[in-house]
């Protein structure tokens, strides 16, 4: 689907807590780090400090996995709710 009509990115995964869908994330290698590009909370999902801190360990802990340095976030990866 072209970039314009893409409702998220080309590499969304959808983001789990538990058994819950919390956020779709839109991620990729590049240039030896996990370049994170948005971060799409679900409706009625609150993006508290520490939802945001799991959020970041879990992707330092990906990144790792990759063979990244590490996550690198691009400005304003959070993205609104969709409500």
């Amino acid at each position: 689907m072209p970039e314009e009509k893409r409702e998220y990115g080309y590499y969304a995964f959808q983001l789990l807590e538990g058994d819950r869908l919390v956020g779709r994330i839109d991620m990729r290698r590049r240039e030896g780090r996990l370049s994170v590009r948005a971060l799409w909370p679900e409706r009625g999902v609150r993006l508290g400090k520490g939802r945001l801190e799991r959020i970041g360990r879990e992707l330092a802990r990906i990144a790792r996995f990759c063979g990244c340095d590490g996550p690198a976030f691009e400005n304003g990866w959070v993205r609104e709710n969709r409500e």
